[in-house]
């Protein structure tokens, strides 16, 4: 008996070791199958580097006439200057708001809408600096873009991405809706509720972009305020995914700007890319790799862009009021 206790001992071990690599093989044969279908940022961006003729460096987009740069220098030197028929900006505190009001405005003309978020710690100030509002001027005056309303949010940067969705939603488009001149069907007597429906029936002409942290927020409304923007600008910031569906409605334009030494966002901005590229639903997108880092020259880049790749390009004469030279 004592002879056979070892003999046993030994065959339970040998069982044991046996189970072991079975099921070890097995657990790794079922991830390496799972993993088929579900790929890291790591392995998107091996992907990616491994196939650099999936887009070449600039963007992808075909057929276009805009004339889109990849360095803030490269941006034509009237653009940057004080323009001769500038708009007006209008300080809104409650809701949060800077609104730039295009040269000529009138309440009674369709203009487009393209919303501005700053990054963390900023204010609705920012974008509309000095810099920011002669790119947007000049650029209708040299008819690069349509006239536009271009509003810069004040958002707590510190707060949830839903905390902003739900106020531009149930706030801020109401209230532009309702006090200037937009695409949308508005009377007086509508209620929000009213008023959200008719924004949605006119979404092609409602825009969106942002820089850092307005960019992961921007990121986002790709997924969850698509009925309600057409147009998306996400500009040295990422997301970890985008959530689309059968029933999205179609995204004119997605436009993604990094700066080529914004190392902690050009990785994750690369594979997201690839992403937003490949939904059916986007019906056009283009990635720009900005010379710089993550730093304004980068930002005025991505905005001189996609100032010229929204909205659909309109007979500039028919939204410009003809002034008389008599006195």
């Amino acid at each position: 008996m004592k002879t056979k206790m070892p003999q046993i001992i030994l065959i339970i071990i040998i069982l044991i070791l046996i189970c072991t690599i079975v099921l070890g093989t097995f657990a790794n044969k079922a991830f390496n199958r799972e993993t088929l279908y579900i790929k890291t940022e790591d392995a998107l961006l091996q992907d990616y580097t491994s196939n650099s003729s999936f887009y070449p460096e600039g963007g992808d987009s075909e057929g276009d006439d805009s004339e889109t740069v990849t360095s803030y220098e490269a941006i034509p030197s009237s653009i940057k200057e004080e323009c001769s028929q500038p708009g007006t900006l209008e300080n809104i505190s409650n809701p949060n708001l800077l609104v730039y009001l295009p040269y000529n405005y009138s309440r009674e003309k369709n203009y487009d809408v393209l919303i501005l978020l700053h990054g963390l710690d900023g204010s609705k100030y920012d974008w509309l600096g000095g810099i920011g509002q002669a790119l947007i001027n000049n650029s209708i005056a040299e008819n690069k873009c349509n006239p536009m309303i271009v509003v810069s949010l004040g958002y707590n940067s510190e707060g949830s991405d839903e905390e902003v969705r739900v106020n531009l939603q149930n706030s801020i488009l109401p209230y532009i809706v309702k006090n200037y001149g937009t695409y949308v069907d508005y009377d007086p007597s509508d209620s929000i509720d009213t008023i959200k429906d008719n924004i949605k029936k006119e979404r092609e002409h409602f825009g969106i972009a942002g820089l850092s942290r307005g960019a992961i927020v921007s990121a986002g409304l790709v997924s969850t305020l698509n009925n309600y923007f057409s147009y998306f600008g996400i500009f040295s910031g990422y997301t970890s995914g985008f959530s689309i569906d059968e029933n999205t409605p179609d995204i004119d334009y997605v436009y993604i700007g990094v700066g080529s030494e914004d190392f902690g966002s050009l990785k994750h901005m690369e594979p997201a890319y690839w992403v937003i590229s490949g939904i059916p639903q986007v019906k056009e997108s283009k990635f720009d790799i900005i010379t710089g880092g993550h730093e304004w020259k980068v930002w005025y880049t991505c905005l001189y862009n996609v100032l010229q790749l929204f909205f659909n390009k309109i007979n500039i004469e028919e939204c410009t009021i003809t002034v008389s030279d008599d006195t």
